[in-house]
């Protein structure tokens, strides 16, 4: 094994290489005071430590994603209703946000896409964006953007399912025969809500 040296002499006990540095360590005697390995039972400790804390924090973590996800999807919500009454207002003929059935994942479900009213008349429900220029919108469901997160429902006042959301060219919501405030409901999977109301004067907002 090579030896260190300093200006022409040996130091005692010095070499180079990693053998005698491991050498060094393996012997307990020469580790210095205090310097030991951990036992099992420590390391499995210390597993046991870590488990509880991820048991802990992890469903938190979850349901605050959950959350988020449920707040950023109502904060879409309000865009888009807010989107359709600038349409109305700039183009002066009426919008819709319109709704239904999602085709598919837990239900109540409501998918959602913006139309233009055209003599008096809306786009049938199968018309697309190709096949009729007044469907502004494919249809959307949350929960393709927001996963676990969907358009639950939404409701008058008095309770009563309300299909569609319009907006005239003055920018007033003007449902007829539906009592103002509008709510739309944007849920998640665990149950938490978040609401979007509709006024008649054309105010959107989360309360």
């Amino acid at each position: 094994m090579p030896t260190l040296t300093w200006f022409g002499q040996a130091l005692p006990g010095a070499t180079t290489g990693f053998a005698g540095r491991a050498d060094h360590l393996s012997d307990p005697a020469r580790r210095g005071p205090g310097r030991r390995g951990f036992t099992a039972l420590e390391i499995i400790l210390v597993v046991v430590v870590i488990a509880v804390i991820a048991s802990v924090g992890i469903p938190g973590l979850l349901g605050a994603i959950q959350r988020y996800r449920t707040r950023t999807g109502a904060d879409q919500m309000v865009g888009e209703f807010r989107r359709v009454q600038s349409l109305a207002m700039t183009s002066g003929a009426r919008h819709r946000l319109f709704l239904r059935n999602c085709s598919s994942g837990p239900t109540p479900c409501k998918e959602y896409r913006i139309e233009r009213e055209a003599s008096s008349t809306w786009p049938a429900a199968g018309d697309s964006p190709g096949s009729n220029v007044n469907v502004l919108k494919e249809w959307v469901d949350l929960q393709r953007e927001y996963g676990g997160v969907r358009v639950k429902s939404l409701k008058d006042t008095g309770g009563t399912d309300v299909s569609d959301v319009i907006f005239d060219s003055r920018g007033a919501s003007v449902n007829t025969g539906a009592s103002y405030p509008l709510t739309l409901t944007v849920a998640n999977a665990v149950g938490d809500e978040r609401t979007v109301q509709v006024r008649s004067a054309g105010g959107v907002k989360v309360p």
